[in-house]
């Protein structure tokens, strides 16, 4: 029985080990800057009942963050769209920070080694509101595409007396593409959207992108279709 206790604390320390080893090699990993009062407090591990995630990505990745006072560099992240904060993984445990204090971030996919930049909606208006949340930066030119994420909760349906319905929360995370000009987002839903915000450039921009067979609902051909509106302005 001893041998088998000695071989599993042998296993959990090899597996930590590994763990630190594993960040401290992440390509471009660069030591913290850490603004004092960054973060507001440690935070426990913690498992919801719930079905779907509250968080951006999955899993944890390295990237930066740029703060209204400062920056943080090369930590494992999570963003939490449920709290509106960023989760930061280190080794007293993890840190919160408020997307308040949140300028910009960035990180890169493990699985895709693909770097994504976001940045604080608050920098933006659609309709003279200003944007809550985070925005993913797909295009930055003199017109901007950009992501909007928006967290919903479904709450959970069962009736105790009838021992009925769903007993958890369901999280769903719905993706909305915005066109920018001059700091103001307009939703892109379809074709339509896109030409009337054009005018009298419509029909060249549908012309273009007709005979290029580009879809306004693919990220990549309305990238291509927003650069070609850039050299007709």
């Amino acid at each position: 029985m001893r041998g088998i206790i000695v071989g599993i604390l042998l296993m959990v320390f090899n597996g930590a080990v590994s763990f630190g080893q594993g960040a401290g090699n992440y390509p471009g990993r660069l030591e913290a800057s850490w603004t004092p009062g960054a973060y507001v407090a440690t935070k426990p591990i913690e498992v919801g009942k719930s079905i779907g995630s509250e968080f951006l990505n999955a899993d944890w990745y390295y990237g930066n963050i740029k703060l209204y006072t400062g920056e943080i560099k090369g930590y494992p992240l999570k963003y939490s769209l449920l709290h509106s904060r960023m989760e930061i993984l280190t080794e007293e445990g993890i840190k919160i920070l408020n997307e308040n204090r949140i300028k910009a971030f960035s990180w890169k996919s493990p699985e895709t080694l693909e770097e994504h930049h976001f940045v604080n909606g608050k920098e933006f208006t659609t309709q003279g509101v200003p944007v809550t949340g985070v925005l993913e930066v797909l295009y930055d030119g003199e017109i901007g595409l950009y992501k909007r994420y928006v967290f919903k909760v479904k709450k959970g349906t069962y009736i105790p007396s009838h021992d009925a319905g769903q007993l958890e929360d369901e999280y769903r995370i719905d993706e909305i593409i915005m066109l920018e000009q001059d700091n103001a987002l307009t939703i892109i839903g379809n074709k339509r959207d896109f030409l009337s915000i054009f005018g009298d450039e419509s029909d060249k921009i549908r012309g273009y992108s007709k005979s290029r067979k580009l879809s306004y609902k693919n990220t990549s051909d309305l990238i291509e279709i927003i650069k070609y509106v850039e050299t007709l302005l």
